[in-house]
């Protein structure tokens, strides 16, 4: 039997979004001085960790976030556009404060329900978890993605009930490490693809990365 895999989850260091609270799909929104400080700190702390792959979203605030412990680890990142952030639609730009005493507060969160020319959580976690299941097995990874995507992916991981997954807290810069056994991802993935809401015509999978 095979052993299970060591996956190491992180979200990219902060951004001067992330400081102001605004909602953000922005490709090249680039980290603050902090998250700089907070990605540095993060090749110390992993750096030790074994891990033989460094997936990658391809937006430069996750790639400036996996620079250093790559270099610590003498990996190259794999970018994978499946793990960009979450196309939050007309929420982008918004503050979280304005989203909320909004019209389209239940965007934010809801599992099922996308923002206007958005992704749901349930399109992202189809697309982020089918993209990881396609890597090749190995015993220890790094995955640098997004808060979104950390939301819908851990939250179908940990089998978390789907109404508290768009409320769960995903930290800047920290490791999130989840043991899991061969196939599980795949598992997990067709099951996201075949699960709707009751009375929700299902939605084919984004492609995924921002528009």
């Amino acid at each position: 039997m095979s052993a299970d895999a060591r996956w190491i989850f992180l979200r990219h260091a902060e951004t001067e979004d992330n400081v102001l609270e605004r909602l953000s799909d922005d490709p090249d929104a680039p980290l603050s001085a902090e998250g700089e400080a907070q990605a540095a700190a993060l090749a110390d702390l992993l750096g030790d960790c074994g891990a033989q792959a460094l997936l990658c979203s391809p937006s430069l605030r996750a790639r400036r976030t996996a620079a250093p412990l790559a270099h610590r680890l003498g990996l190259d990142p794999t970018l994978l556009p499946a793990l960009a952030e979450r196309r939050l639609g007309a929420l982008a730009g918004q503050t979280r404060a304005a989203v909320r005493a909004g019209p389209l507060a239940d965007r934010l969160t809801s599992w099922e329900l996308a923002p206007p020319d958005g992704e749901s959580l349930r399109e992202v976690a189809a697309r982020a978890l089918r993209a990881l299941a396609e890597q090749p097995p190995l015993p220890v990874r790094v995955v640098v993605t997004h808060s979104g995507v950390l939301r819908a992916i851990l939250g179908v991981i940990d089998d978390t009930p789907e109404a508290r997954r768009g409320e769960l807290r995903v930290p800047h810069a920290t490791p999130l490490l989840r043991s899991l056994a061969p196939g599980a991802l795949e598992a997990l993935g067709g099951a996201v693809l075949r699960t709707t809401h009751p009375g929700s015509a299902p939605r084919p999978p984004s492609a995924g990365g921002p528009r």
